[in-house]
């Protein structure tokens, strides 16, 4: 919504989804900031919302078969935290949105991009999990991690590590995974969201990303280029 002239038209919202996929195309965007900002102009959640979410997040699981069939379909789903409320814990309650097989690419691109980063990173610094240490940690990442964070408790666990408490020393990854350590905050996410839209539009509302979508919208799926790209990274 934007503050001053209300909802955005579903003109004005087909504009601003080009606008982000041309500077995609462009290279202007890199798969955080595309899929970050897709995934408030298409379903008008807000910032804490993306700001909680994590890797596990990215589900694709079978559903109930029809009368008659051995096996139900592949569902593609993104299970969004609902906004937290006052006496409610951390990521307490999830709603799954149903994503079209290209959109749920863009987001599978972003989850593997992040595992392969957080991966990177512990390589890096000499650790060597087990294969089921290493899942349970990359689960737990958020979506849109806070990298300098998450660099801070690598660094400091691997001082333990080293000191001889391998135990320890993972244990504080898992504890500061499962938690809010590692996620950025709402504010930090708003403020990310204005400057992709900003650095993308050449429209005067460049600050409409909280809005929900029209009536009738119909959400485009995101370019198939750039899934492409994505995947190799």
């Amino acid at each position: 919504m934007d503050q001053d002239d209300g909802p955005l038209s579903t003109e004005e919202l087909h504009h601003i989804l080009q606008d982000l996929n041309d500077a995609a195309e462009a290279g202007g965007l890199d798969i955080e900031e595309f899929s970050l900002a897709y995934f408030h102009l298409t379903t008008g959640r807000r910032p804490s919302q993306s700001a909680a979410l994590k890797c596990k997040d990215v589900q694709e699981c079978e559903g109930d078969p029809e009368p008659g069939a051995s096996k139900g379909p592949t569902l593609y789903l993104l299970a969004v935290p609902r906004a937290k409320q006052r006496g409610h814990a951390f990521r307490e309650s999830r709603r799954a949105i149903d994503l079209t097989p290209d959109n749920f690419k863009v987001f599978l691109a972003l989850r593997e991009h992040t595992k392969h980063a957080f991966t990177a990173a512990l390589d890096l610094r000499g650790w060597r999990l087990q294969p089921s240490d290493l899942q349970a940690l990359q689960s737990e990442l958020p979506l849109y991690p806070e990298w300098p964070a998450i660099i801070e408790t690598l660094d400091q666990a691997t001082q333990r590590r080293e000191g001889g408490e391998h135990g320890s020393a993972l244990q504080a990854l898992y504890q500061d995974a499962k938690g809010m350590a590692w996620h950025s905050t709402p504010a930090a996410i708003g403020q990310r969201l204005i400057a992709i839209f900003r650095s993308v539009q050449t429209q005067e509302r460049k600050e409409s990303y909280c809005m929900s979508p029209p009536p009738g919208f119909v959400i485009p799926k995101a370019p198939s280029w750039r899934v492409k790209a994505c995947q190799q990274t």
